[in-house]
């Protein structure tokens, strides 16, 4: 059947499916590897690295205590808030829900794993984390990417440009800012069981915005290609080219990030046929880039 390039019939599928699972495990490693009570101070993620058919059929559920808190994620982080005092149960369940098999004892294929995760003491909440710090830098007019380092299962993450009180921006472990003028402080904060954490402040810093291109040059040339420049101060810039759509002009070099490359210079060959092309500025270490700067071609 392989080279007849004809697939397996369904019973052949079925029994395929079930002769794995009786010869294999699909739990291939698990962290932490020790199977002995852990303290809840000197654990926080837990993990699983699973063989996982293509495509796909694995479903995945951490549970907490009976509760669950996360799925269909190969690892996780919990806060020592999240345990009681004494014993707790982390559990992992992994069940393959293929429906190549119609066999009732299939639903028998259910895996699980546990930690038990000793706590003495309640404690408390603790701020969330971001990934790249409290300090950001991004371009003007631009937007910027916030994420939370390590979510919590379990946890929600609520997002605001007020330090106390506000309405919430967004609930997300991932935000994204809307366009930056100026300088601005954004705020999340934690959220578990009704329990609300101190917020961490990121502050987002503009660097300088970026001018709109000065045209210097627009003439006809004698083979009757449009020749066009702009003002390049230094070679701190290159100059992207587009028609009204955003598409790249022909023969321009503005995906070249090189000083010397002439990326204010455009010499548009006759073929083509505009009636107004578009410039932008665009630095070449930060990529911020200015508005763009339309230009009617008179024909």
């Amino acid at each position: 059947m392989q080279y007849l390039v004809a697939p397996f019939c369904s019973v052949c599928q079925e029994i395929i499916v079930e002769t794995v699972h009786q010869k294999s495990n699909p739990i291939l490693a698990l962290y932490p590897k020790n199977q002995k009570p852990l303290v809840a101070d000197s654990v926080s993620r837990f993990a699983a690295t699973l063989i996982k058919p293509s495509p796909n059929t694995l479903s995945v559920k951490w549970l907490l205590n009976g509760e669950q808190i996360a799925e269909q994620v190969d690892s996780i982080y919990i806060q020592p808030v999240q345990f009681d005092v004494g014993e707790n149960i982390v559990k992992l369940v992994v069940e393959d829900t293929t429906n190549l098999v119609r066999n009732p004892t299939h639903s028998d294929h259910v895996y699980e794993q546990e930690w038990i995760v000793s706590s003495t003491d309640k404690k408390e909440l603790s701020a969330p984390i971001t990934t790249w710090g409290d300090s950001l830098e991004t371009c003007f007019n631009g937007y910027q990417a916030i994420s939370i380092k390590n979510p919590v299962a379990g946890f929600t993450y609520r997002w605001y440009d007020q330090e106390k009180g506000g309405q919430a921006l967004a609930e997300t472990t991932n935000f994204q800012t809307p366009r930056l003028l100026e300088n601005k402080t954004y705020y999340v904060e934690a959220i578990y069981r009704g329990n609300r954490s101190p917020r961490t402040a990121i502050h987002v810093h503009l660097l300088d915005e970026i001018a709109m291109p000065v045209l210097k040059t627009i003439e006809k040339t004698e083979e009757n290609r449009w020749y066009v420049t702009v003002e390049q101060e230094t070679e701190d810039y290159y100059f992207r080219w587009v028609d009204a759509d955003g598409e790249l002009l022909p023969g321009t070099k503005a995906s070249s990030m090189t000083p010397g490359d002439r990326s204010h210079e455009l010499l548009l060959d006759e073929a083509v046929q505009l009636e107004r092309v578009f410039v932008q500025k665009v630095h070449r270490n930060s990529t911020c880039y200015s508005d763009v700067l339309e230009i009617p071609l008179q024909r």
